[in-house]
């Protein structure tokens, strides 16, 4: 299946159907009103602005992807008999092996899993074209900072990971309001690496205690991803 023509059928938490696939040039209006049911706080956090007017030349940048450079996927639902974009996830490629990504979810479907699903699968399609970094822009918005952002970097040695987790993760509150919070999160991640527990049961054990901190209730798209380097190729 090559990625313009990408298509498959997944399964909301509460398990209703989803389909994750390309964007298409006639899903203009649909990813418009899509943004329009987003909550500025959502762009805020995912895009860094709360702006919903785009020009012409803007949404010809959205709307045009070439599936090579530029590839966009979409998350349908059907909402009252009709399809429905209720999520989107793009990468755009800014040098060889490398690409920026960006993900947002309607408010009313966020803490479905749509986010971590469209990370998959773009995910997936950036392997199969080779790419070999995934980087997300994280510099702050006009006004809040007076220093260009400087990327992190680390070496990694065989069988290090690095844990990926969105806000709703470290930010999870009981309903007396204690904040699960980043250092719980570290440690817990840190006990398990350091009990030697798989990558998996890793995230299981992470992702049960934020489920019990919050008493089950999540009321945002909470996701944790664990990658584990093997190292180079033999």
């Amino acid at each position: 299946m090559t990625p313009a023509k990408y298509s498959v059928r997944e399964q909301l938490r509460d398990g209703r159907p989803v389909e994750i696939r390309a964007l298409r040039p006639n899903d203009e209006a649909d990813m418009l009103a899509a943004i329009d049911r987003t909550g500025a706080e959502s762009l805020q956090r995912r895009f860094f602005v709360t702006k919903r007017g785009f020009s012409e030349k803007e949404k010809a940048f959205f709307m045009n992807t070439d599936f090579v450079n530029h590839v966009a996927l979409v998350a349908i639902i059907d909402e009252d008999g009709r399809p429905t974009i209720v999520g989107g996830g793009r990468y755009v490629v800014t040098r060889p092996g490398e690409a920026e990504v960006a993900f947002v979810v309607v408010d009313a479907f966020q803490g479905q899993g749509i986010g971590a699903l469209l990370t998959q699968h773009l995910t997936g399609l950036a392997r199969a074209a080779g790419l070999k970094e995934l980087v997300a822009d994280v510099s702050l918005p006009w006004g809040l900072g007076t220093e260009a952002a400087v990327p992190a970097q680390e070496a990694l040695e065989p069988g290090d990971g690095v844990l990926f987790f969105t806000d709703c993760v470290t930010e999870a509150r009981t309903p007396s309001g204690e904040e699960f919070g980043l250092g719980r999160l570290a440690d817990l991640a840190g006990q398990s690496a350091s009990n030697q527990l798989a990558p998996e049961e890793i995230v299981r054990q992470l992702v049960h205690s934020v489920l019990e901190h919050r008493h089950a209730d999540l009321r945002d798209d909470a996701t944790v991803v664990l990658v584990q380097w093997a190292g180079p190729p033999a």
